[in-house]
């Protein structure tokens, strides 16, 4: 609960809404237009104390939904709204989910895509074009995957609770509990994919692999989406909601910030830096070997996240086989004249609230 009121801290009673709200297993969903819903007369004084609480299932089939602050009138309580707009900020980017390289036919898919690919075109553009073909390959692969294992663990919980139900009635015979096992091993494996994919949506990587919280994952992507995510923004004291405006004023604002301003440069004529040997110079710009890129990439974070092209460092390394003649020719192409190709060495500019009402 927040509230303005010329102290800090909670208070004992919004530390038990707070709890209450935990143990209800409710969600507060983002409240957009004003932070506070009640103001004291004197205007000293000022809290949310009006919010929707809404409940998983709830939120499953209208995840957009939003709660307005509206102008009050005579009212010291603010009217909210609760509105569901579906927004569309563009296609999601690519990202290669690390529980992948652990599924049948992932790997193989990977290899063949790219000893298949026949682009033509100095090194550097070779290997953008094959990770392209390669993330359009997994990412068609996927489509099918998630619905895929939906479908296998339903089927392996039906076939379970069949195996039970004759269990109660009767003795099982062999085969039964057999099969009975091996739904099991087919439902574990299937929630332990789902699981991961939804850990490394959630970032929490201080907590161990194979742990059984994927409802905890899954609340924390939610919630990772809701803080980061932008309702509206303020221009001039404008709030702007369209998502076509939000993207031109934020585009205008950076463009207008990474300007380069034309003016006399400070110029170093005359003064004296100190100077490193020929052989030190030598050292730094030899051609890169084939080993030390192996330990650079080695010692390279695989869990970090991706950057456009969505592919993390785990991918390196798994498929290190396959792709490494494409990304040491491109170094060393690279190395010698001195040229990136456009596209491979892009970022993305994040803009992450700081603040729960930006």
């Amino acid at each position: 609960m927040e509230e303005k009121a010329g102290r800090s801290g909670l208070t004992v009673e919004m530390r038990e809404f707070d709890n209450f709200i935990c143990e209800s297993e409710l969600f507060d969903i983002p409240h957009v237009g004003r932070k506070y819903t009640w103001y004291q007369a004197n205007g000293k004084s000022m809290s949310r104390l009006d919010r929707f609480l809404l409940f998983e299932g709830w939120l499953s089939k209208w995840d957009e939904a939003r709660q307005w602050g509206l102008c009050r009138t005579v009212s010291d309580h603010c009217p909210i709204l609760l509105r569901h707009n579906k927004v569309d900020w563009g296609p999601k980017p690519f990202r290669f989910f690390d529980s992948w390289l652990e599924l049948e036919g992932c790997r193989e898919l990977i290899k063949d895509v790219w000893n298949k690919a026949n682009i033509q075109g100095w090194v550097g553009f070779r290997l953008k074009e094959r990770l392209k073909l390669t993330k359009e390959a997994l990412r068609k692969w996927n489509q099918n995957l998630v619905s895929d294992i939906d479908n296998k663990i339903n089927k392996a919980v039906a076939e379970i609770a069949q195996v039970d139900l004759k269990g109660e009635r009767e003795q099982l015979m062999e085969e039964e509990i057999k099969a009975r096992m091996e739904a099991f091993l087919d439902l574990w494996k299937n929630l332990k994919h789902k699981e991961s994919m939804l850990q490394q949506k959630s970032r929490k990587t201080w907590l161990l692999n194979g742990d059984a919280n994927t409802k905890f994952f899954h609340n924390c992507v939610k919630g990772r989406w809701k803080r980061n995510e932008m309702n509206s923004i303020y221009v001039q004291g404008t709030q702007i909601v369209e998502v076509s405006k939000m993207k031109e004023e934020i585009s205008s604002y950076f463009e207008s910030m990474f300007k380069e301003e034309q003016g006399e440069r400070p110029k170093l004529d005359g003064i004296c830096f100190k100077q490193i040997t020929g052989e030190d110079n030598s050292s730094l710009i030899k051609p890169f070997n084939v080993e030390e890129i192996k330990v650079a990439v080695e010692d390279c974070d695989s869990s970090k996240a991706p950057g456009p092209d969505g592919f993390n460092f785990r991918f390196v390394k798994s498929e290190w086989e396959v792709i490494k003649e494409d990304v040491i020719g491109f170094l060393q192409d690279f190395h010698k004249n001195s040229k990136m190709v456009r596209g491979l060495n892009t970022s993305f500019i994040v803009l992450i609230p700081k603040v729960d009402n930006p």
